[in-house]
């Protein structure tokens, strides 16, 4: 939630005067709303978009370099096709009722494709060279860094489900350094005080918490508890992460350099 909504404080950084802040989010907001219908047409392919678009957004930091952004940012999503296949198999009959045996299988697919890119930068890492990457790190320390990432789901894999531990990672690893790296530029940029960029952020997850809860009524007030609406409510939200993380992904992509200075 925290980390969604720093994408407010982002748009009032980067684009002024307000007016155009204002503007542009009501623009991340369509696209927001375009991607979602898209995306409804087809759950499957809106599962494969969002696998796609979050082993490319979590390596973010590590743009200069793609094959440490892909090997960094793969790994929550396509370590568990690989570890827990069955499980995972198990996990999408349920949510899809009726088993699309294809979406499973293209995972597995770009689990190994992923796998081979691994493989490449652990052989990469016995070369003497030196690269240079962003925040002044050089390829031998990001190498290192990425492979204590990918060692480290690869554990979570080994004794928790696949969804707990996209959530560890998602919730404690990803969110948390994005928020530190926005809250951390906002303090930096001479014109924008952290006390704005504060009030920026407490305005912005407050908007999210009363659409959380309106939300959270809505389902309350429904059928929630029977196993069809609660496979379609999983489908939706895959729809939902898919939908935001379009506007969100090309956003924190334009503010890099604003975000590493």
């Amino acid at each position: 939630m925290g980390h969604g909504a720093l994408d407010a404080l982002l748009l009032m950084v980067q684009f002024r005067p307000l007016s155009r802040s204002i503007l542009l989010g009501a623009v991340y907001f369509v696209i927001a709303v375009a991607a979602g219908w898209l995306f409804s047409l087809s759950f499957p392919i809106a599962m494969i978009v969002l696998l796609l678009m979050s082993a490319w957004h979590f390596g973010e930091i590590y743009r200069s370099r793609v094959i440490l952004r892909v090997a960094a940012g793969g790994a929550s999503v396509m370590t568990p096709a690989l570890l827990q296949y069955d499980e995972l198999r198990t996990l999408m009959q349920s949510i899809t009722i009726q088993e699309i045996p294809w979406l499973l299988n293209v995972w597995a697919g770009l689990a190994w494709a992923w796998l081979m890119v691994v493989v490449v930068l652990v052989l990469s890492a016995f070369r003497t060279e030196r690269y240079p990457v962003g925040s002044g790190q050089n390829f031998e320390v990001s190498t290192s860094r990425v492979l204590l990432e990918i060692a480290t789901v690869v554990c979570l894999n080994l004794v928790l489900s696949p969804v707990f531990q996209f959530a560890l990672y998602f919730g404690f690893y990803h969110c948390v350094s994005h928020i530190a790296r926005v809250q951390r530029a906002a303090i930096r940029h001479p014109g924008f005080p952290k006390e704005q960029a504060a009030w920026a952020w407490v305005a912005s997850m407050v908007i999210v918490l009363i659409l959380m809860a309106a939300t959270w009524q809505w389902l309350l007030r429904t059928e929630f508890q029977t196993i069809q609406w609660s496979a379609q409510m999983v489908q939706w939200l895959v729809v939902v992460l898919a939908a935001v993380t379009v506007p969100h992904l090309f956003l924190v992509a334009y503010s890099h350099r604003w975000l590493d200075r």
